[in-house]
């Protein structure tokens, strides 16, 4: 009889046999799902583009990372937890749609009602998304899910 040690039987000279091979794949395959779950956790990382930034006043509409500094820094939000939301809502505006079903869109994912009663507008336009959420999030946290 073969004696295993730590669940592996002992290599042939040919190499691995097939049931230690499919033992290491769930190995590497449940470490790197560990990896995963640990890194990204319940809430995304900031992007470390995001905090090389200096707060300007020119900021093009496509540069949402440099829109949402200037409106922090205007509004008094903290910078940090204005790019964790972003991140969280539309991975910065990259996904400005909400797939579940929801009316949320833009960088901050307003739902419609909630856009029409802080003002209307745009609810795309990432400047207008932006400067809403920080006109309104020191008062109304409870809109957003992530934190």
């Amino acid at each position: 009889m073969i004696r295993r040690k730590y669940g592996f039987l002992p290599t042939s000279e040919k190499g691995l046999s097939a049931e230690n091979f499919v033992g290491i794949i769930v190995i590497v395959a449940f470490v790197a799902l560990l990896a995963y779950n640990m890194g990204s956790g319940t809430t995304p990382q900031t992007p470390p583009e995001a905090t090389q930034y200096a707060v300007k006043d020119d900021c093009t509409k496509v540069d949402t990372i440099c829109l949402i500094h200037k409106y922090a820094a205007k509004n008094g939000v903290e910078l940090e937890t204005a790019l964790r939301i972003a991140t969280c809502e539309s991975q910065l505006g990259l996904y400005k749609y909400n797939k579940s079903g929801s009316t949320a869109k833009g960088v901050y994912q307003f739902i419609d009602s909630t856009w029409e009663y802080t003002g209307g507008g745009d609810v795309l336009d990432d400047e207008q998304n932006i400067q809403r959420f920080m006109q309104f999030y020191s008062t109304h946290p409870e809109w957003w899910e992530c934190k």
